[in-house]
């Protein structure tokens, strides 16, 4: 799964809430997992707790004034455990939309928790840098390796064991 800002943070608060009932919908797909094989997240949104991210949209989510857990459950570095999914973060340093330190901070998190995770780090990338032909090009190249890597060969590997 992989999205861009608001995207990425939904896909890394998917990765890490599979299990949970609150997470789980109704739309008629019962004995379908929700599990993802992996996350891909460009300048997300990980955390809303102690004053990170943007005060109008925490207000506009979580309401006036904001309730702290919701902002809690909202985040997905929250749900950051051992079986959380293989990641790849993708951030500018010069995003002032959402602060390189949410990624840097994601990844120290899974690291610590021993989940495969990549950070990539453009120098003075702005948000949305990937639109430039010149990133996406790159970025998909880093997205596919990062896929090859930690899904087809996993499965791979998991078929023939």
């Amino acid at each position: 799964m992989s999205g861009n800002s608001a995207g990425g943070h939904l896909s890394l608060l998917a990765a890490g809430t599979p299990t949970l009932p609150e997470f789980e919908g109704d739309g008629g797909h019962d004995g379908v997992s929700s599990a993802v094989a992996a996350s891909i997240a460009f300048y997300p949104v990980v955390r809303f707790v102690d004053g990170a991210g943007r005060p109008d949209i925490r207000s506009f989510l979580f309401g006036e004034p904001p309730d702290p857990e919701a902002m809690r459950a909202g985040s997905p570095i929250t749900y950051v455990a051992a079986d959380f999914p293989p990641t790849l973060l993708i951030h500018g340093t010069s995003d002032e939309v959402v602060a390189p330190f949410h990624s840097t901070e994601m990844h120290e998190a899974l690291r610590a928790a021993g989940v495969p995770a990549e950070l990539h780090l453009f120098a003075e990338q702005p948000h949305g840098f990937d639109a430039d032909s010149r990133f996406s090009r790159l970025c998909a190249e880093t997205m596919s390796l990062f896929l090859e890597r930690y899904v087809v060969e996993r499965m791979a590997l998991t078929a023939t064991s």
